[in-house]
């Protein structure tokens, strides 16, 4: 068996293409399109990190504690992997430091209760939100991701959408965005990725561990790249700040938080309650107006005219998109606000986000057949 797959090394949100090999009939062996070799995986280790289970495809992983990934699309190797795997769907054995999890989950919640009865629930959100993990953040939102595609939250999406310009036009607004927000550092961006679903509702949002949404129906509404750079901006801000894991904590509370103390991030209290709760919710006045102060100023700083997503903020607001997180205007008193705010900026610069090239190929990313 041979064939080609997404690598991810656990370092950089970045993939590359690899070529994978049986080795007699107990291990994978991962080489470069060179034909260097990267690693080698015991097919009894090996397990499926999708729960439930996607039928097209394999995100596989070697162990707890190796962050590497390896996705699979190609219909035959899934099959075959699928049949050769004897562990792939199966829970890995709990560790040997599995009870001082406990212990330390134990320890938590009574801190976490010390915290609500004199702090209250905001303070313990942003406390909590802030003690998780980056990787466990990232697989939370990678759930809630699993969840909207596979229609479990319903806002109608039939998959997700793909043309290679308008990817690489998505990705550099945020390499410009990264410049203005992280200077010259070499810190990891709070956005490993924007995805484009194909759903008529014209929202953007940001999930836990920095993913961007953003819905086809929105980019439809979009006269001018900047309008939607400019949204792109604010849910950057959002991820940056780290609004959706408080958002989720603050809805979820302790159940889900002891969850994740105990790994519980793709099953569980975690996955049955993690994305109609968040249908439910919505940011505060204050941390959208602070979005859309971030917003410019990283728009400013990339030297791109912010305005345009006023008169976008004003199309979608003329029009009912629902309640909730999903909904990127939401419906708090502080929507005239805001549109005034952003329309009374003073831009630093004319620029566009993106050439008439890619912006045609953004506009119309979502014709072609997209997987689920």
């Amino acid at each position: 068996m041979k064939f080609s797959a997404e690598y991810y090394d656990g370092k950089t949100s970045e993939s590359r293409s690899v070529h994978v090999f049986l080795e007699r009939e107990d291990a994978l062996l991962l080489q470069e399109e060179d034909g260097t070799l990267i690693a080698r995986w015991e097919i009894a280790g090996i397990r499926d990190e999708h729960n439930p289970p996607d039928p097209g495809e394999l995100f596989l992983s070697l162990a707890d504690n190796n962050p590497v990934r390896l996705k699979v699309r190609r219909e035959s190797a899934v099959r075959e992997l699928r049949l050769i795997c004897p562990k792939l769907n199966k829970s890995r054995p709990k560790g040997h430091n599995y009870h001082l999890k406990v212990v330390a989950g134990i320890a938590f919640a009574i801190f976490a209760g010390w915290v609500i009865m004199f702090q209250g629930i905001p303070a313990l959100a942003v406390v909590v939100s802030g003690m998780i993990p980056t990787d466990i953040k990232r697989s939370i939102g990678d759930t809630v991701e699993e969840q909207i595609t596979s229609n479990r939250v319903s806002i109608g999406v039939k998959g997700r959408c793909n043309d290679s310009v308008a990817e690489a036009a998505l990705g550099r607004l945020i390499m410009d965005l990264d410049t203005v927000y992280l200077g010259e550092g070499d810190e990891p961006s709070p956005v490993p990725e924007i995805i484009v679903l194909n759903s008529k509702m014209k929202n953007a949002f940001a999930l836990p561990g920095g993913k961007i949404i953003v819905l086809k129906g929105l980019i439809e509404t979009a006269e001018h790249p900047n309008a939607l750079a400019g949204v792109i901006a604010h849910e950057y801000m959002h991820a940056a700040d780290g609004h959706p894991m408080r958002l989720y904590v603050s809805n979820i509370g302790a159940a889900a938080v002891l969850s994740l103390m105990f790994g519980d991030v793709s099953g569980g209290t975690v996955a049955a309650a993690m994305g109609q709760t968040l249908m439910g919710s919505s940011y505060s006045r204050d941390l959208e107006l602070d979005a859309d102060e971030g917003a410019i100023d990283l728009m400013n700083g990339a030297g791109f005219d912010v305005r345009p997503m006023a008169n976008l903020f004003e199309k979608i607001a003329s029009k009912d998109e629902g309640q909730g997180l999903w909904a990127l205007l939401n419906s708090h008193p502080a929507m005239e606000e805001r549109v005034n705010f952003i329309r009374n900026v003073t831009p630093t610069g004319s620029g566009r986000a993106f050439s008439d090239r890619e912006w045609l190929s953004i506009k119309h990313m979502c014709d072609t057949k997209s997987d689920a």
